[in-house]
């Protein structure tokens, strides 16, 4: 299973290090790349 998810300089992610379990919930405002994140 993956655990962790290393971002940097992908679409309008700058940087970001996510932790990942069974069960994840991406939330934020409109237009904040949380598509992108899901599009990897």
């Amino acid at each position: 299973m993956i655990t962790q998810i290393s971002i940097r300089n992908f679409k309008s992610v700058k940087e970001a290090n996510l932790r990942c379990n069974s069960a994840n919930i991406i939330i934020g405002a409109n237009n904040s790349g949380k598509s992108n994140i899901l599009g990897l």
